[in-house]
């Protein structure tokens, strides 16, 4: 066995060297005569004064380092721990990506998931194990050294929920602990209480420092989640916008300078420019205009402000919004930015946000999160051409609505004729029945939903009730929320007349119309469903007047419309123009109950990687 040996500074040793320093600077060295000195002195040379140098120095030969004993078993363990830890790291994502493809193809039992998510948390401890080793080989025995491991073990499982409810990364035993702790009701206060007395009491026992400083986090995690408030104030009952953020800053002084430029060249000096907000996709800025003068002279300017501001997009001017005194242009930067549903998912506004069936819109153009409860929506009607960004809105609808829900609580009935929109979901428990993509079975189950519909008031009349919350608030069964989505129902639609399957059905104003049998079956359900709970979310990328008919419109109140080919579409959608100037990629004008004013947002960015985990998530949780 190879051992290296330094000897350890004594007393003895010390003494030695503070006396030769005294030496060397005192001068007083009996092994130098004065001859020497005096030469020196004299006739200074390099050779002296490398001499005297020397001698001053002479004090640092007697300083020694501590003792170091090298063995060879030690630079194996720590070989293999380093081995064993860099090995594991990078097999854990083939295991992970593997294991997801076939968690999409077959439901496996509940236990499998967690236990690989172990394993992959495991490959963090590969180096702690070969510094444990280090402490067999020198004299450990194998009893401490298991309980040693397996207490950092338990100092591991227990502080990864904690880190999860108290905003950071836990990984994924983190997540999938807290999740299935939540989705019993279990408060995150009461979690981050319980994983920290458990990591604490793990920790004591193994006498390892570390876990006793992870658990020091654990304890301020806990305290902060404990002392966060439980809600929010009570949200807006239509659709939830928080306020304009107020940019000052030098960029924002640096645009309005810039505005205001092009303002006084154009002639139009007697706009003032108030304030700037800087959005993700959108520039706004609000400008005053005087009591004698309209915002139509700065219609005329949009192409010039354009060229400017090098905008990705056609420049809007809002002669006002709502809420100030001031109007508004919107000028679409030139690098966009992208909103994240996971980020919108964090935000303040969502989380106090507490209506039943509540749908992530986006964000407005200022970047501030934008909410909509579908109840209070009533029915929605989602339109816009191809590419323009429906389908992943329709995907953060689905899986904002599904996050504050349980299978319970609600039930999905989709409509895919194109069998490539919603396969996605297909195996979620909040799906009812099978995706249906043969147009041949839309119509028996708009009919069950009738009857459905008929059967849920004759219970409502017995309860002495108006509409599904307060039969729930009363009942021991409460009944759960029935969407049904069509990705086109123009093709459902424009199926009956092709085939003459016309009918006769009355309008808002009391007047019979003619309209196909699958508008009857729409209308019926649009205009008396909302009370029972059952709402309708149809799509289309084909907005012309057959389709989006008079009858459609005035008993969905609710529209959205994204970038549209002609005005004359924005109108039959809308009922004004605009959405033909809509950016691509998620920008839309929403027309919500309570307002003629068209209100604009943006889409966030939705990956099928997302929706493949919220669904796998939703499986394990509840099939």
């Amino acid at each position: 066995m190879a051992t290296l040996e330094l000897g350890f500074i004594t007393d003895a040793k010390r003494r030695r060297a503070r006396a030769s320093k005294l030496q060397a600077v005192t001068g007083n060295n009996p092994a130098a005569g004065a001859g020497d000195f005096a030469g020196t002195a004299n006739k200074p040379s390099a050779s002296g004064a490398l001499a005297q140098l020397s001698h001053k120095l002479a004090w640092v030969g007697h300083i020694r380092l501590p003792r170091i004993t090298v063995r060879p078993e030690m630079l194996a363990g720590a070989g293999v721990g380093v081995a064993v830890g860099a090995g594991l790291y990078i097999s854990w994502d083939a295991i992970a990506h593997a294991m997801e493809a076939v968690d999409a193809q077959l439901v496996a039992p509940d236990w499998y998931k967690p236990a690989l998510s172990a394993l992959g948390q495991a490959s963090t401890i590969g180096l702690a194990s070969g510094l444990y080793s280090l402490q067999w080989v020198i004299g450990t025995d194998m009893k401490r050294l298991s309980a040693t491991i397996a207490y950092a073990l338990l100092v591991a499982g227990a502080s990864a929920p904690v880190l999860t409810v108290c905003g950071f990364n836990g990984g994924m035993v983190g997540q999938y602990v807290a999740g299935l702790l939540q989705a019993q009701g279990v408060a995150p206060a009461i979690i981050a209480a319980s994983g920290t007395l458990l990591a604490l009491f793990a920790s004591l026992r193994s006498g390892n420092p570390l876990p006793k400083l992870a658990v020091l986090l654990d304890l301020a995690g806990g305290v902060v989640t404990g002392l966060l408030p439980e809600g929010g104030e009570e949200p807006a009952a239509n659709v939830q916008q928080a306020s304009a953020p107020v940019a000052n800053s030098a960029d924002g002084d640096a645009l309005k300078a810039k505005m205001r430029e092009v303002l006084v060249a154009r002639k139009l000096e007697y706009v003032d420019v108030q304030q700037v907000c800087v959005g993700p996709v959108l520039t706004t800025f609000m400008v005053k205009v005087p009591m004698d003068k309209d915002t139509k002279a700065l219609d005329k300017e949009t192409n010039k402000i354009a060229t400017v501001f090098k905008a990705s997009g056609e420049v809007a001017v809002i002669g006002h919004v709502r809420g100030t005194d001031c109007g508004a242009i919107e000028v679409p930067n030139a690098k966009r930015g992208t909103v994240s549903l996971s980020g919108l998912m964090q935000s303040p506004e969502w989380l106090a946000f507490d209506e039943p069936l509540p749908m992530l819109l986006g964000v407005d153009t200022f970047g501030n999160p934008k909410m909509l409860s579908l109840p209070n929506a009533i029915h929605l009607l989602v339109a816009g051409s191809t590419g323009m960004g429906k389908s992943m809105f329709m995907n953060a609808v689905l899986l904002s609505m599904m996050s504050r829900s349980t299978p319970d609580m609600l039930r999905l009935h989709m409509v895919d004729p194109k069998q490539l929109e919603f396969g996605l979901y297909e195996g979620s428990p909040f799906v009812e029945g099978e995706i249906i993509t043969d147009m041949g079975k839309v119509r028996p189950m708009l009919e069950g939903l009738i009857d459905e519909m008929e059967c849920r008031y004759g219970l409502m009349k017995a309860k002495k009730v108006r509409n599904i919350a307060q039969y729930n608030a009363k009942s021991d069964a409460p009944l759960p929320y029935e969407v049904a989505l069509f990705e086109e129902f123009a093709d459902f639609v424009m199926l009956d007349r092709l085939l003459g399957k016309m009918t006769k059905v009355r309008d808002a104003d009391g007047n019979e119309v003619v309209a196909t049998q699958a508008e009857e079956l729409i209308i019926r359900l649009a205009q008396k469903a909302r009370a029972a709970g059952i709402h309708l979310l149809p799509t289309t990328q084909r907005p012309d007047k057959d389709v989006v008919t008079p009858l459609i419109r005035s008993n969905i109140p609710s529209r959205i419309a994204f970038k549209v080919m002609s005005d004359g579409d924005s109108n039959i959608i809308l009922g004004k123009k605009g959405a033909e100037n809509l950016l691509d990629k998620g920008d839309g004008y929403g027309l919500f109950p309570g307002s003629t004013e068209l209100q604009r947002f943006h889409g966030p960015f939705v990956t099928e990687a997302e929706v493949e985990e919220a669904v796998a998530q939703q499986r394990r949780r509840w099939v």
